[in-house]
């Protein structure tokens, strides 16, 4: 993770960085921004370069708000100051979290876990629409080649109820209920293949056909159980990672009845 500090007191952001590299070695401290002229001159430069800031309100006594909507934030930003009147006010500025010091190492911590969390949904998020639009630049595999003993068979890809793992083989079943061995190697090169309107991963040993739904069940608050209207080897689960994705994927097929 990389960081920029601006803050006017030596003595704050030195104590800053200690804690910083206390609590994760491999923070990078990008610089540091010491008056309001090196805020309006090099904030934009760190574009790209940070992924965090932790910010000082008053700079050398001026209030850094009235200046920073001229400016283009380059990362989240978390507010430290001895002052708590200007909470409400820092809502506007990308603003992750609001620190008052003294600066203790556990309120930090707290922070970077909160980015971390968020970084994390938001990402999974961006992966998955990379994913996708990465599919359309691809050619949809419209047939699946099968083994049977010495001889190779195929299966259209839209007769296919769902995909699956074991024992380091990959496995389709059909709408009729039959297994069948294939030639992928891992199920992720198999997923890189197929509609992702169609299909989704359920998780590391299914891959399931929209059209294979029929019922679909929360389990233990989070987590969602899918039943599938052919059989399976083990229940489907849908990590609670994937459960927004997955609703979401599930409500954007028109012609889906459950």
């Amino acid at each position: 993770m990389r960081i920029l500090i601006i803050e006017d007191e030596i003595p704050a952001s030195t104590g800053l960085v200690d804690t910083l590299n206390e609590i994760d070695p491999q923070i990078i401290v990008a610089g540091i921004l010491q008056t309001r002229l090196d805020v309006q001159q090099r904030l934009e430069s760190y574009s790209g370069k940070v992924d965090l800031i932790f910010m000082d309100i008053h700079l050398h006594g001026e209030n850094i708000l009235t200046f920073l909507p001229e400016l283009s934030i380059p990362a989240p930003i978390i507010f430290v100051t001895a002052y708590d009147q200007y909470l409400v006010d820092t809502l506007s500025h990308t603003s992750l979290d609001y620190i008052l010091k003294p600066i203790f190492k556990e309120k930090i911590q707290k922070s970077l876990a909160k980015y971390e969390n968020i970084r994390k949904y938001f990402q999974q998020d961006y992966d998955y629409l990379m994913k996708q639009l990465s599919h359309r630049q691809k050619k949809i595999r419209s047939r699946v080649l099968l083994k049977k003993g010495t001889d190779y068979l195929y299966c259209r890809v839209e007769n296919v109820a769902f995909f699956y793992s074991e024992l380091k083989l990959i496995f389709l079943v059909d709408f009729q209920g039959q297994k069948h061995l294939t030639d992928f190697k891992t199920l992720t090169l198999v997923e890189e293949e197929l509609d992702p309107s169609q299909f989704f991963r359920a998780n590391r040993r299914f891959i399931i056909n929209v059209n294979a739904i029929k019922i679909i069940r929360p389990l233990d608050r989070v987590k969602l159980s899918v039943e599938l209207n052919v059989k399976v080897p083990e229940a489907v689960v849908i990590s609670q990672e994937n459960t927004s994705r997955f609703k979401n994927w599930v409500a954007s097929q028109d012609d889906l009845t459950i």
